[in-house]
């Protein structure tokens, strides 16, 4: 790391009592301070991280351009994406930083992450999906579809075909209901069928999805839209792309983990998100009435912040040549709305170290009037 990367860290550890005053000598001179972002809310720090990126990699499309993401005066990428890591305390704080990175269209890769595609929802409305694709294929979702046919069926009346009672299925007597119409996939975009299919679900539960499906079935179709009308093509992607694999040091893609997970490694491009109290050092919520009544914020007492701030110094050091520490003024997590200080962990850190950065964006270019004659 640099010298202004390790001087921070030892400023935010030395606050520790069991650790004394050390003195850490980088291995080479560097005078780039820690850049402080504050964010109006938690959307705009993910769009903060993917324009920065952005920028440092030169621009990813000619929208960057349009956009004035990065301007045409940018320097020749130095950067890989494989450079950069985007940190955070909770696995929750992905979300958003996901959907944003999907928008943008920079690959990234997601470390001790449940996958989307694991989840019973999504799972659901994909094995659908594969229905609509090919009617003879569906034997392998069989099981995935079973409880959900046999909830909706019981609770309209309809009796559920043999084919879904139970793991051993008979393909040639195998049919669903008439109720369990699917749309029409010839030239329909895939995130148009997504949202047919959901629609339809929700019609025949009777009910909408819980907030976290919901969401979840959302950044779904985020990551359908790209495919336009291809439905075989989306459909392999989400087949193959698995988000539980390890850590792939060779893929050229941003990393976004946990602090708990980048133990051990190192990115010469560091983001930690969300470095404010409540979240670096963290305080769960109080889980009983009790424990809430003794707490004027709502949130448990019980923070280790010495563990906390260990952990934060190990995120801290995972960055070599340029670190940025950002939190937002107000934020959404758990489904509850928080306006939280900037960490005191942050605070530790002097000033001479610390430059506090600004979103800027560069006005588009007036063109020059064309000097070609009008005809009329």
């Amino acid at each position: 790391s640099s010298q202004a990367i390790l001087d921070a860290a030892v400023q935010v550890i030395a606050r520790n009592p069991d650790r004394g005053a050390v003195q850490i000598l980088a291995e080479f001179a560097d005078q780039v301070r820690l850049d402080i972002y504050r964010a109006p809310t938690d959307k705009a720090e993910a769009e903060y991280v993917v324009h920065q990126i952005e920028q440092m990699v030169g621009g990813t499309s000619y929208f960057s351009l349009d956009s004035a993401r990065v301007t045409g005066e940018t320097p020749a990428a130095a950067r890989s994406f494989a450079d950069f890591a985007v940190l955070y305390r909770l696995s929750a704080q992905s979300r958003l930083l996901i959907e944003a990175f999907d928008r943008s269209g920079i690959p990234y890769q997601t470390v001790g992450q449940t996958s989307l595609y694991e989840y019973k929802a999504v799972r659901e409305v994909l094995a659908h999906l594969w229905r609509v694709y090919n009617p003879r294929a569906w034997l392998p979702n069989a099981p995935v579809l079973a409880s959900q046919i046999k909830m909706e069926a019981s609770r309209s009346g309809i009796e559920a075909s043999a084919g879904f009672s139970g793991p051993r299925v008979q393909p040639a007597k195998a049919s669903i209901p008439d109720t369990y119409g699917l749309p029409d996939p010839t030239g329909t975009p895939v995130a148009r069928l997504i949202e047919q299919i959901m629609a339809q679900t929700v019609e025949r539960r009777g009910k909408p999805y819980d907030a976290a499906d919901a969401q979840r079935l959302r950044q779904l179709v985020l990551r359908a839209v790209p495919f336009e009308d291809r439905l075989g093509d989306f459909l392999e992607m989400t087949a193959l792309q698995s988000e539980t694999d390890a850590y792939d040091p060779r893929a050229d893609r941003v990393t976004l983990m946990s602090l708990h997970a980048s133990k051990g490694l190192e990115f010469p491009v560091v983001f930690i998100v969300g470095c404010e109290e409540g979240l670096l050092p963290y305080r769960r919520v109080a889980r009983s009435h009790r424990e809430a009544a003794h707490s004027e914020t709502g949130y448990s007492d019980q923070v280790d912040v010495a563990e906390e701030r260990r952990l934060f110094y190990v995120g801290l050091t995972r960055a070599g040549r340029k670190l940025a520490l950002t939190h937002a003024a107000k934020r959404v997590l758990f489904g509850q709305f928080m306006e939280n200080a900037a960490s005191r962990f942050v605070g530790d850190i002097e000033a001479a170290l610390k430059e506090i950065q600004e979103m800027k964006y560069r006005p588009p270019e007036k063109k020059e009037e064309s000097k070609q004659l009008t005809l009329f």
